[in-house]
């Protein structure tokens, strides 16, 4: 395995893997580690003229970039405990 197959296998690889991760704050940083293997995934789609692998890492890229600008890049909303929402609570035996 040579050393760009590793550049782009690694980082994408990690990018999925985080993607599913349960903590909210792991799951951040796929959009990171999937944008850090797209150049070399274009370099090797460039390089060897497989187009259709450069159509899909450009998809690819674009989901990254998504995921770059909802979990980095826009403000967060800081929500209090009390957000204004109630809750209905119905107790056995009322009608």
């Amino acid at each position: 395995m040579s050393i760009d197959q590793i550049a782009f296998a690694l980082p994408a690889a990690l990018a999925v893997w985080l993607s599913q991760s349960r903590s909210a704050a792991l799951r951040r940083w796929a959009c990171l580690f999937g944008l850090g293997g797209m150049p070399y995934w274009i370099y090797s789609a460039l390089s060897a003229g497989r187009w259709g692998m450069l159509a899909l890492a450009c998809v690819f890229a674009l989901g990254w970039l998504w995921g770059l600008w909802v979990h980095w890049l826009t403000p967060r909303r800081r929500v209090a405990m009390d957000s204004g929402l109630g809750t209905i609570q119905i107790t056995p035996g009322t009608r």
